[in-house]
């Protein structure tokens, strides 16, 4: 049940339903950690009479430039430059989102019904 190439074990190999629940149930749980509070964070940060709008077109193109590049790209590096350059440019992309999120104002205190 083992990986043979990486020695890794993968929880889908284990072949039991509970662990494969499990598995899901802690994914689900780190992506209501991310996504949570994303969508209170986007809302606030645009005025209101844009709020809807921006926050639609803010989300749409960081799930285009998260979740649409690398797979497209991914075949391509993996198979040019190997899985550590790949690893390399998810880090990379990564790194961008911290700087972006490092950049955002603070939006304590700030009358959010203004436009």
């Amino acid at each position: 049940m083992r990986d043979g190439q990486r020695g890794g074990l993968r929880v889908v190999d284990l072949g039991s339903t509970l662990a494969f629940g499990l598995g899901v149930c802690v994914t689900m749980f780190v992506s209501g950690v991310a996504f949570g509070p994303m969508s209170a964070l986007l809302s606030e940060l645009f005025p209101t009479r844009y709020r809807y709008t921006a926050a639609g077109f803010s989300y749409n193109i960081a799930q285009i430039v998260g979740g649409a590049i690398p797979p497209l790209v991914a075949g391509a590096i993996t198979a040019a430059y190997g899985g550590f350059v790949f690893g390399a440019f998810l880090a990379a992309l990564c790194l961008v989102s911290l700087l972006c999120a490092c950049g955002l104002r603070e939006t304590r205190g700030t009358d959010l019904t203004r436009a």
